[in-house]
């Protein structure tokens, strides 16, 4: 059985004006004729499933009705990253065809069966609350809008028009495949009655001073449940843009390394203390090792992050392991097809060292005598 405390709150919008809403925000848009739209608010439109496909569109006017969805903590973003998390992995999702979004969403947790017998409703549904939690479930947020919306119909015996449109709370379906998140705990310690499905930063004024039931280090260790899933989740979901600025970075930095390793070979050349052949294996032998720690680099990166669960740390310990195991190996293949092809250049040859025999020398010479005899 699900817990009541995994409840999506739908909260209808004044007038049917989606300008309230925030970038990464699901809406439910209802039509005159009762139809509804599953969308989510970007920065410049709307993203949702239409016709068969996804993209994203405008509203010129507003609408008969609307609503925002508010997921429960940890499920909701609540930071700007997490925010823009949400936005990115929405816009990975245009163009994609119906068949294309399901096998994503399958992949994601929930059944293939299920979105197929729901239909495209279902599916354009699934597909913005993927967006929002980073997880594949049904949280039935269709019929959470429709009560919503019965709930704050006038009647005719009402005394007084309520003071705010009320919200509805509506538990997801459970999947087997996503059995692993709702055997967690959420009990009152993390998520309880009182809890309006935003983040713990957004509530004002929920509870008095002293009237929280348990002590200190009961918050305290809710939070930090809280929070470690709520890390979980997001995980690994910084999207493509994220992981080509971590590429550059690091070809960026082997490349000025690189320039530096030549600058410091040109150097030596210039001093006569190599030799051109010197120097033209040893620019091979620093671009090779620049490559193979760039590489390594990458592919640490990627390890360490897999089996470092840490955000950031496990990515770190990855890339210097990688860099320097990369390099290492680069730097002893490439010495090793050097002298394979016999091809390892001789110093010495062809250059001359002159000492010049000053009186200053000698007089030198004279002191280191003298000391030397003493």
């Amino acid at each position: 059985m699900v817990s009541a405390s995994l409840a999506v709150q739908v909260e209808q919008l004044q007038d049917g004006d989606i300008a309230p809403a925030a970038a990464g925000d699901h809406l439910v848009l209802e039509a005159a004729t009762g139809s509804l739209l599953q969308a989510l608010r970007l920065s410049d439109g709307l993203l949702a499933l239409r016709g068969g496909r996804v993209q994203t569109f405008q509203v010129s006017r507003r609408l008969p009705a609307a609503s925002v969805v508010r997921y429960p903590s940890p499920f909701a973003p609540c930071t700007e990253v997490e925010h823009a998390q949400v936005v990115e992995r929405a816009r990975g999702l245009v163009g994609l065809e119906v068949q294309e979004v399901i096998a994503r969403l399958a992949r994601a947790g929930i059944e293939e069966t299920e979105l197929e017998a729901g239909g495209d409703a279902l599916v354009a549904e699934t597909m913005i609350s993927f967006c929002v939690t980073g997880t594949s479930r049904n949280w039935r947020v269709a019929e959470a809008h429709k009560r919503s919306r019965r709930a704050s119909a006038p009647t005719a015996d009402s005394k007084a028009p309520a003071a705010g449109p009320p919200a509805s709370n509506f538990a997801p379906s459970s999947p087997s495949s996503d059995a692993g998140v709702t055997t967690l705990n959420f009990g009152s310690g993390i998520l309880n009655s009182s809890d309006d499905g935003k983040c713990p930063t957004e509530k004002q004024g929920t509870q008095a001073n002293g009237s929280s039931k348990g002590g200190i280090a009961d918050k305290l260790t809710g939070k930090l449940q809280e929070k470690a899933l709520s890390t979980a989740i997001h995980m690994g979901c910084r999207g493509p843009a994220a992981r080509a600025a971590g590429g550059v970075a690091a070809m960026t930095v082997e490349g000025y390394a690189l320039y530096k390793e030549i600058d410091h070979h040109r150097e030596k050349l210039g001093k006569n203390v190599i030799n051109q052949d010197q120097f033209t294996e040893r620019i091979c032998e620093s671009a090779v090792s620049s490559s193979g720690r760039a590489i390594g680099s990458l592919a640490g990166a990627a390890i360490g992050q897999a089996a470092i669960p840490v955000p950031i740390v496990g990515a770190v310990v990855g890339g210097v392991v990688g860099a320097t195991a990369g390099g290492f190996h680069a730097s002893s293949l490439i010495r090793g097809a050097m002298r394979l092809s016999g091809g390892k250049a001789k110093g010495g040859d062809g250059m001359v060292r002159c000492v010049d025999h000053t009186a200053e020398n000698y007089a030198d010479g004279e002191v280191y005598s003298a000391q030397a005899e003493e």
